[in-house]
């Protein structure tokens, strides 16, 4: 009878957990409040399939980027996980509730960036298949649909391989613009091609919006802790860095999410002339 009362007041516990996390404030939240509620009073039991992102879309009233964001952010908690190619399914066992993480506190003053050492280091850690590279954002090969990328570049570079040794115009394929503009519609936006600029990656397209907005020497504002790709660009462009504290984690009732403290940009810019934040 004790084991049993102590599950219950263990099971009271994670859902009471979970609940505070998922104070709905955004939609995508409230989607993700949804599903856990149905989680936590058993009906979604382990394993069982959840709603499609459809089926939640049309039950909700929500857009399918919402239900996305949703879902994964339930993934990320460890409450749903995905099945390629099959959907979403409740999570086998119980999440790893951890403790809140502090906020951070950086030294308040604009800092030389110097980490490529260490990020050189890093990367050349994350190629050894021996090793989780847990300090990159860098899925395992088996989880990339790898076979059928090849079979698609393979057919490309047979019926079009003079095309593609060639050099493109500046921005991009326009074919390749067009495409993307049109399946912006689906994000909710509405771009021309001529607004959009194809890129080597996101770490080039950071760079080009760095060197746009900024010159050496300036100070940029970031989070803390941040992605350290951002640092490393701003260790080329010769700019400095002003971290913010970050509330990662952390609800704020007056935000309603995660980040950075909506007063902290304000706080930095006194006596500072700060030229651009860098956000995620």
């Amino acid at each position: 009878m004790s084991c049993e009362h102590d599950r219950a007041l263990g099971s009271k516990a994670i859902g009471e957990e979970r609940q505070a996390r998922l104070a709905p404030a955004y939609r995508y939240e409230a989607t993700a409040r949804f599903i856990t509620d149905l989680v936590d009073n058993g009906t979604l039991i382990p394993g069982a399939r959840v709603p499609s992102l459809r089926q939640i879309t049309k039950q909700r009233g929500v857009s399918l980027s919402t239900a996305l964001q949703a879902y994964r952010t339930l993934e990320d908690r460890g409450i749903l996980q995905a099945r390629p190619q099959s959907g979403f399914y409740v999570a086998k066992g119980a999440p790893i509730l951890l403790g809140t993480p502090a906020i951070s506190r950086p030294p308040g003053r604009p800092t030389t960036v110097a980490v490529s050492g260490v990020v050189t280091k890093l990367l050349e850690y994350a190629a050894d298949p021996d090793l989780v590279p847990l300090g990159c954002a860098i899925p395992n090969a088996e989880l990339l649909a790898a076979g059928r990328l090849d079979r698609f570049l393979a057919r490309a570079a047979r019926v079009n391989g003079g095309d593609y040794n060639t050099y493109t115009v500046p921005r991009g394929d326009p074919r390749l613009r067009r495409e993307i503009a049109r399946r912006a519609l689906r994000w909710g936006q509405v771009l021309s091609p001529e607004d959009i600029a194809i890129t080597c990656g996101c770490t080039e397209a950071l760079v080009l919006a760095l060197k746009v907005v900024s010159r050496p020497g300036d100070t940029i504002a970031i989070e803390s802790p941040t992605y350290f790709g951002f640092l490393q660009v701003l260790e080329v462009l010769d700019l400095r860095a002003l971290e913010l504290p970050g509330l990662h984690h952390v609800r704020r009732e007056e935000e309603g999410r995660p980040g950075i403290a909506r007063e902290a940009p304000d706080t930095a810019d006194r006596g500072r002339h700060l030229w651009r934040y860098l956000f995620r």
